[in-house]
């Protein structure tokens, strides 16, 4: 069996991450020898990542909900150095509240969706956008589900960061959450002005064009969140 990086989120599913973990991890060692590691707010797990990578780890594993995903993807990109990325194997344990990294589930067990088969792995690219911000910085990240502006981003960030009684709700009633947040995001949510650039970014007279978005996705699958899915086919 191969050496693996696990990286934990002990915030998802409401708070319940890390025990999760510890009942599922039984399984997941019968394919891989794991290295366990908590993800924290400042980041420092990127520094075991990068150490387990010199010492030739090449299966990291986010377990933990999409964000986690997310943050451990970004994670390699920037760890790996001149290691390319076809070497690694990149699995999940679905933790999150709606895991859909993992959709449509292919193994469940106790109720958590699971993806670590570092040799029946199949090939999948990582996207990458490219953003300056309102101050002028300009910033990069990658993904393997989805990237967003405008409604979807917001209401993934409140779901995220949302307080009291929200929290209480999401820790019991996880599809209940997901709903709510999409209201209150349709309700409150206000056009951004951005400017776009695409293959053409610019128009005849040089000068590039201005957008109110109200929503952009750019998805390597269907899942949105929760029951919520384009009806338009993707292929990741």
């Amino acid at each position: 069996m191969q050496r693996a990086f696990v990286l934990v989120n002990p915030a998802a599913r409401g708070g319940k991450g890390e025990s999760l973990w510890n009942q599922i991890s039984p399984l997941v060692r019968k394919t891989v020898h794991p290295q366990t590691v908590l993800q924290d707010l400042d980041g420092l797990w990127r520094r075991d990542l990068e150490q387990a990578i010199e010492a030739g780890v090449r299966v990291v594993i986010a377990a933990g909900g999409d964000g986690t995903v997310h943050a451990l993807l970004q994670g390699l990109v920037d760890q790996a150095g001149e290691h390319s990325l076809s070497n690694f194997s990149f699995g999940g344990v679905g933790l999150g509240s709606s895991n859909d990294f993992h959709k449509p589930f292919q193994r469940v067990e106790k109720g958590i969706p699971i993806r670590v088969s570092p040799e029946q792995g199949t090939p999948r690219d990582v996207g990458l956008v490219r953003f300056v911000t309102p101050g002028g910085k300009e910033e990069k990240r990658s993904f393997l589900v989805s990237a967003s502006m405008g409604l979807t981003a917001e209401g993934n960030y409140f779901f995220n960061t949302g307080g009291g009684f929200f929290r209480w709700v999401k820790r019991r009633f996880s599809s209940l959450a997901i709903f709510y947040a999409a209201l209150w995001t349709v309700f409150r949510y206000q056009n951004r002005t951005c400017s776009l650039s695409f293959p053409c970014p610019v128009t005849a007279d040089g000068s590039r064009d201005s957008y109110r978005v109200t929503n952009l996705s750019i998805t390597k699958t269907p899942y949105v969140s929760g029951s919520f899915r384009f009806d338009t086919p993707v292929s990741s």
